[in-house]
């Protein structure tokens, strides 16, 4: 009773970068360095917002 698992895997996409202009409108519309910085965490950590 001999059973074969397959695995298959799935192509991983690359996320979309932050164009240097995109990045600017978002540093002017966060109200205080400390956001800022929760957002560079978060971004850094790999959370994407669609």
């Amino acid at each position: 009773m001999s059973q074969t698992l397959v695995i298959t895997r799935q192509q991983r996409q690359l996320p979309d970068l932050l164009s240097i202009a995109e990045a600017g409108r978002l540093r002017q519309a966060v109200p205080g360095i400390g956001y800022w910085a929760a957002l560079g965490i978060d971004y850094g950590a790999g959370l994407r917002v669609p």
